[in-house]
């Protein structure tokens, strides 16, 4: 718990934690130690606070949180909340959905479920996502059922959504829910409508891509998704250009999460629409893929995938791929 400390500070239960979250959105950001903290602090006062070994005084820690890019108003709440941990679970938790690592996400959300009612509105409905997505992927409801869930929990803070009226103003928790109800409508068939969705989603993200907050932080993930399900729709040219642009993106992001679905996509993409050069980019965009397989742990199953794709489908030589693999 929080406690007002000499001096008009903050104390907060662990430092480390704080420390902890504001070391893992500056390196998410891409940010370094002296960017961060100048004009707000020393770096050697960073450093501290980001190893829990310095409380943070109230008007430095909304000075670095703003820097972060968080809005107003999340700076108020880790601030002010009577539990400043759960809202940076909460956080966490939205931050792992944003990479969709839903296991590690709902692990966090089942573990607030005590801290329920003293949370936001926003926040009790990220909870409640997180909830519906554990429910769905354990096999205790049907797709149909999710996306009945995730409608419903939608329209209690978006009276007027409908499929084909979606609102043009959505907080982080809305965005996170739409990006659910297209995948839910993927899973059913009706991909033409999870496509206006994301579409719907990514001139949102566009409008506000120059702004640090936390919807462009799912701009990356209606991307690869948008990708997806134009390829499944065989529109290969609007695929590739998406494709492209996420590649651009990616360029930096050292996780390559992201970076491998819109490869993948590209090269499903290049070798469906079959013009002049487009398997040859195919096979050099598969060969990256299995370059960024090779250099980022946790992608076996792509891995495998482009192996037996490039073989089977673009027609390189089982021997090259044995040399690559033996090297």
């Amino acid at each position: 718990m929080q406690k007002n400390a000499p001096g008009g500070g903050v104390k907060f239960s662990s430092h480390r934690q704080i420390g902890m979250f504001i070391r893992q959105r500056r390196e998410e950001l891409g940010i370094n130690q002296s960017t961060l903290c100048q004009g707000v602090c020393s770096i050697s006062s960073l450093s501290k606070i980001e190893n829990g070994m310095q409380e943070p005084r109230g008007k430095t820690l909304a000075l670095l949180l703003n820097r972060l890019g968080f809005p107003a108003g999340l700076i108020n709440m880790i601030l002010v909340e009577a539990d400043v941990e759960a809202a940076i679970a909460v956080y966490n938790a939205e931050y792992l959905f944003s990479i969709e690592k839903y296991a590690e996400a709902c692990e966090i959300a089942d573990s607030l479920s005590s801290e329920y009612e003293n949370l936001t509105k926003p926040r009790q409905q990220f909870l409640d996502l997180m909830s519906i997505v554990a429910m769905q992927q354990e096999g205790y409801i049907s797709h149909i059922t999710a996306l009945t869930s995730l409608e419903k929990l939608l329209r209690d803070s978006c009276p007027s959504y409908q499929r084909d009226e979606l609102p043009d103003v959505l907080s982080f928790e809305e965005v996170c829910i739409l990006i659910r109800i297209a995948h839910q409508l993927e899973r059913i068939g009706l991909v033409e409508e999870a496509v206006a969705i994301l579409k719907h989603l990514r001139g949102i993200h566009e409008s506000v891509a120059d702004k640090n907050c936390g919807t462009p932080r799912l701009g990356t993930m209606v991307l690869a998704r948008l990708s997806k399900y134009l390829g499944i729709l065989k529109r290969f040219d609007e695929c590739i250009e998406i494709c492209e642009l996420g590649i651009k993106s990616q360029n930096q992001d050292l996780t390559g999460r992201y970076l491998a679905e819109f490869i993948l996509n590209q090269i499903l993409a290049l070798a469906g629409r079959d013009g002049p050069g487009d398997l040859e980019k195919a096979k050099e965009s598969a060969w990256c893929l299995l370059h960024l397989c090779r250099t980022i742990g946790g992608m076996e199953d792509k891995l495998d995938w482009a192996l037996r794709f490039m073989q089977e489908r673009l027609d390189v030589k089982q021997q090259e791929l044995i040399d690559f693999i033996e090297q």
